[in-house]
């Protein structure tokens, strides 16, 4: 009788043994390779998101490094204010968080139209205010006591169909049928600039009478400690002090500094009404800020010395530029160091480097860091030729 299951075949138990053993490492590797590449992946993903912070934080300072010192030339300052707001730059080297620095740049931005767009209902004949031409105060001053001074024949020159019409500026027209005149913001400065106060001019009398006088008042009002108003101020100011309406230029002010490791930018750009500064944040992962300032030690128009805080006599003891050396600045290094948002135990451990000044790191760690550096000519300082090319500029 012949065999049903002679010409059957199939696997031993020891093949199916060696085939499961070469499956699982086949499985194994390919499971390897994906966590690897999902590791990598994800690192990656860190490094891309830290070096487009880097990107940005970098274009903000250095959009505002460039514009430092911007119209400070024709800028007449605030009441008040001390050499230091009106300095362009304000250095506080390592006062940051984890020793990084502060830098507050100051620049003035021209506005094209500063009173802006024509209220909704005025007439299209109706001039915005700061057309007005300034008014310089003769030597014919009324006494203290009045609350007139006299412009003489200043006055027959202005266009007088604005005083009698009206102008409009920051959405408001003004015409002396309102409660309080004209009530028109003005600047008057004194013949050389150091005094300076807001005043509000209620009305401008243009005399025909020879024996008259041509006249603007100032309303009376309670001294405001943001607007820093007085009554009568005009009649303490002497002769040649110049009133201008509604053309005055805001400061802006612009600091950087690192908080819980985010960019933080702290604006303001109108310190005329003592406005709160606005505080930004402007990119992650950023671990330090450094800056380094290119001089031009012998008024030759190109960098040879370059201070970034670790020559105690360059500094004036606050941590700041001396004045000396601020007044030589014609190029800023901007430094900016990120790192990643996790640490990855897969990388090989390393320590903070160091930049300008700020000394590495004491001990290793599994992030991934990135140092971009750039440096801006400030042009508004009057740098002419190229920056020393031996400085560096780093990448």
């Amino acid at each position: 009788m012949q065999n049903p299951y002679r010409h059957e075949s199939g696997f031993t138990l020891i093949e199916m043994l060696i085939a499961l053993g070469l499956g699982m490492i086949v499985i194994g590797a390919a499971i390897g390779v994906f966590n690897y590449s999902q590791h990598s992946y994800n690192i990656q993903e860190d490094v891309a998101a830290m070096q487009q912070d880097i990107r940005i934080a970098k274009s903000f300072i250095e959009r505002d490094v460039r514009m430092a010192a911007a119209g400070m030339a024709e800028y007449i300052p605030l009441e008040g204010m001390s050499d230091e707001d009106e300095a362009v730059f304000t250095f506080q080297n390592g006062a940051g968080e984890g020793g990084s620095d502060i830098l507050t740049i100051r620049y003035v931005v021209p506005k094209p139209h500063p009173c802006g767009e024509r209220p909704v209902g005025v007439s299209e004949s109706i001039t915005a205010c700061d057309v007005l031409p300034p008014i310089t105060l003769d030597e014919n001053m009324m006494p203290d006591t009045s609350s007139t001074v006299n412009v003489a024949d200043q006055l027959a020159n202005l266009p007088f169909n604005l005083w009698d019409q009206g102008c409009y500026c920051h959405g408001t027209f003004y015409d002396e049928g309102s409660p309080n005149g004209l009530d028109m913001e003005a600047l008057i400065t004194s013949p050389d600039g150091n005094d300076h106060c807001i005043v509000y001019i209620t009305k401008v009398t243009n005399k025909t009478n020879e024996t008259s006088i041509d006249t603007v008042q100032n309303r009376p009002i309670q001294s405001d400690d943001n607007y820093q108003i007085k009554n009568k101020i005009i009649n303490t100011y002497p002769p040649g002090s110049t009133l201008r309406f509604f053309t005055y230029k805001p400061l802006t002010v612009a600091k950087y500094f690192v908080q819980e490791g985010v960019l933080m930018r702290d604006y303001d750009d109108d310190l005329l009404k003592g406005a709160a500064e606005t505080r930004d944040p402007i990119a992650e992962h950023i671990e330090d800020l450094q800056f380094a300032f290119g001089l031009d030690t012998d008024d030759d128009n190109v960098v040879d010395y370059w201070v970034d805080g670790s020559n105690a006599d360059d500094m004036d003891g606050t941590g700041d530029l001396t004045d000396a050396n601020k007044a030589l600045i014609r190029a800023v290094r901007i430094s900016v160091l990120g790192r990643t948002d996790r640490a990855r135990k897969e990388l090989t451990a390393a320590v903070r480097p160091a930049v300008e000044d700020h000394g590495a790191g004491d001990a290793s760690d599994y992030f991934r860091r990135r140092l971009s550096q750039v440096t801006v000519e400030v042009r508004n300082l009057t740098l002419e030729s190229p920056v020393d090319p031996t400085a560096g500029t780093g990448t």
